[in-house]
């Protein structure tokens, strides 16, 4: 099969010796790129592009920068101070600020103050990093989120993501020439930004609920092709914000699959007796998922 050789020599009392030959011959390299891993793909979000850190700790704000960089925001300033961040600020015009509490000349809390305080730089989104533990302070003084150091680099993508829904005008109604719209109705950010990035990747817009009333006010508002609904959710849970968006004629056709961790005898009958299309359980296998959405969605993709 290779054009080769096998030989055996044999000697009484001494032993044996096999030879094996097989022809090389020199060839031109060749290198196949493979596909990413879904994990490892840098996902760009092109309303935020310029970012400036408030940090003292190099490597905080190095690790910092190589989070973001990954994310495709290459437009970074740093600013080892508190005093002079409002004037960085107002020269830099960033999208984001990022900003530690424990500076070593004033609290992390009066630059925040200072830049809710300026109307060129009140409506810029803040992240919060610190190795002080309250966030409760955030939502008073107008941050956007609070991340405690350390933190990892899926910490920080979630953290992003708060950002983005922070900085983003609401998604308008869809039209037939748009890819179709997705409303995710979920509370716990890992399972958003798992989800999202899978679907994003897949063509697929997506607009975000975290408590079951906003999921009926945007399913309202937007009109979405496909409604994903966890059923354990904070204010109102899924089943009920499902039989709310089906009272609604406008709404009635939509599809909606439950998404949830209940594994109760019944559980399953009362998402349907809800209005649910469709019941997948928790963990969800992703592939699983897309492939439901797609059926659903057949008469979407196919067109007119």
């Amino acid at each position: 099969l290779h054009r080769g050789s096998v030989r055996l020599e044999s000697q009484v009392g001494e032993g044996s010796r096999f030879t094996v030959s097989l022809p090389w011959h020199k060839s031109v390299e060749t290198v196949t790129t493979l596909p990413q891993p879904l994990e490892e793909r840098a996902f760009t979000y092109p309303t935020l592009q310029k970012v400036l850190i408030v940090e003292d700790a190099l490597p905080v704000a190095e690790q910092v920068t190589r989070y973001l960089a990954e994310l495709g925001v290459n437009e970074v300033a740093v600013h080892a101070l508190g005093t002079g961040s409002l004037d960085k600020a107002l020269l830099f015009q960033p999208d984001t600020v990022i900003l530690d509490l424990q500076l070593p000349d004033r609290s992390g809390w009066d630059v925040l103050a200072q830049l809710k305080g300026h109307p060129q730089t009140q409506a810029i989104p803040v992240l919060i990093i610190s190795v002080v533990d309250e966030p409760g302070s955030k939502q008073n003084l107008g941050a956007c989120d609070y991340l405690m150091k350390p933190f990892s680099r899926s910490q920080f993508q979630i953290a992003w993501r708060k950002l983005m829904r922070a900085s983003q005008p609401p998604v308008e109604a869809t039209s037939a020439t748009q890819a179709p719209l997705i409303l995710m109705a979920e509370d716990n950010e890992a399972n958003i930004s798992t989800i999202v990035e899978y679907l994003e990747v897949k063509g697929y817009r997506v607009a975000i609920a975290m408590t079951g009333k906003e999921a009926v006010q945007l399913a309202t508002q937007l009109r979405p092709h496909l409604i994903l609904m966890d059923i354990q959710m904070p204010e109102m849970d899924g089943l009920e914000a499902t039989r709310q968006i089906r009272t609604e004629r406008s709404l009635a056709q939509i599809p909606i699959i439950a998404l949830t961790s209940l594994a109760m005898p019944g559980d399953r009958e009362r998402c349907l007796e809800a209005g649910v299309n469709e019941y997948l359980a928790k963990p969800v296998s992703l592939k699983k998922l897309v492939n439901a959405i797609a059926d659903y969605l057949k008469p979407i993709n196919a067109g007119p």
